[in-house]
């Protein structure tokens, strides 16, 4: 007999070795709240296959492009002046995850406010 525990365990596994994820990413807050949401879903409407209600890439990606571009106007706006003052600094860090074999790059932004506090973004 096929359990939901064992169901869970081999949905988990597919996850991982099919998607080319570290065994680590199932404990990614990303993926945990992604599940929660699918729960209260299916709590609220009953049973349902997710390949009815689930977006694609493309759906995502679209969804992507337009967080992206509130995103960047909200740091335009919060990083407008310290770029007009000067006051601005970025940083960029390049490493590789010899596990996974995957390379990261991330960029950081610092700047001063009027009141010379500190504020940092990962862009």
């Amino acid at each position: 007999m096929i359990t939901f525990e064992n169901k869970l365990k081999d949905a988990e596994l597919k996850f991982v070795v099919a998607g080319s994820h570290s065994l680590n990413s199932l404990e990614n807050n990303g993926i945990l709240e992604l599940l929660q949401v699918d729960i209260k879903i299916g709590s609220h409407y009953g049973m349902l296959d997710m390949h009815d209600i689930f977006y694609g890439h493309k759906t995502i990606r679209e969804y992507l492009l337009i967080k992206f571009d509130a995103y960047l106007k909200t740091i335009r706006n919060i990083l407008g002046e310290s770029i007009k003052e000067h006051c601005l600094a970025a940083t960029y860090d390049l490493w590789t995850d010899d596990f996974a074999k995957r390379t990261y790059l991330d960029s950081t932004v610092f700047w001063t406010t009027k009141e010379y506090e500190l504020k940092h973004s990962l862009l």
